[in-house]
């Protein structure tokens, strides 16, 4: 069974006391060590672009840059970062859960309330590891998935494939360079893909190193934006927090 040795975390709160309290219950926690604290957006983003944590706790009401906003930006040099979000008004909830946040702490902040959010940061950190160490030995087993076509048996690399499509009775697979159409089933085919992909629709299976941006589209609709790809896909509000998460831990 695995176990986290340490968790090294950043504080970002402009209210001292309340920042203090917070890092005080942190300190409680063995595996965890605060190696700095913030107490504005701009100062948040600097210092963990220094130190590297493995998580902020941060309030979403900071001045300069909201807590929000500095996470946000801070994805693009530290995709690995986990981020628990403090606040007084729970209307940011679900912006909050949209960007992947592990946790979302509403004011007045208790010990118990944050060690509840320490253990869903454990959790995912886990899954997240567990997560890298299975598509690891898939991409080991699997880098090549046989495709029967029109012109016979090919073998296509799996990191050249953007997504599979249903359309009718075939399945179509999408590379930059060419389109591949299949009698064989998208079911069939996603048992021998490694865990790159991810079933998004019941007519779609995207490549998760190939999404650029997901998107809405309408009430109930989500779509995906491939790197360097012009065609899109769907994705079902049923698979939507699930695409999230294996986002979260690419």
């Amino acid at each position: 069974m695995m176990e986290i040795k340490e968790i090294t975390v950043i504080v970002a709160e402009d209210e001292p006391a309340l920042r203090q309290k917070i890092i005080a219950i942190l300190e409680e926690v063995p595996e965890i060590e605060v190696i700095c604290e913030a107490e504005n957006g701009i100062q948040l983003i600097e210092q963990c672009l220094i130190h590297e944590p493995d998580a902020v706790f941060a309030d979403i009401g900071l001045p300069e840059m909201s807590g929000m906003e500095a996470v946000q930006n801070l994805f693009t040099d530290l995709p690995d970062l986990f981020a628990v979000f403090i606040t007084a008004y729970s209307q940011y909830a679900v912006e909050a859960f949209e960007i992947s946040a592990v946790d979302y702490v509403l004011k007045p902040v208790t010990g118990k309330r944050i060690l509840k959010a320490v253990a869903k940061l454990k959790q995912h950190m886990l899954e997240k590891e567990a997560l890298r160490k299975q598509r690891n030995i898939s991409n080991i087993k699997k880098e090549k998935i046989p495709v029967r076509d029109e012109n016979g048996l090919i073998f296509l690399n799996q990191d050249e494939i953007f997504m599979l499509e249903k359309e009718q009775k075939r399945t179509i697979i999408h590379t930059k360079t060419h389109v591949y159409k299949t009698l064989a089933t998208i079911n069939s085919l996603k048992q021998k893909l490694n865990g790159s992909f991810f079933q998004t629709h019941r007519s779609f299976i995207v490549n998760l190193d190939k999404v650029h941006k997901i998107f809405p589209l309408g009430d109930r609709t989500n779509m995906i934006e491939f790197e360097d790809y012009d065609k899109q896909a769907q994705v079902s509000r049923n698979n939507l927090a699930e695409l999230y998460r294996k986002l979260e831990f690419e």
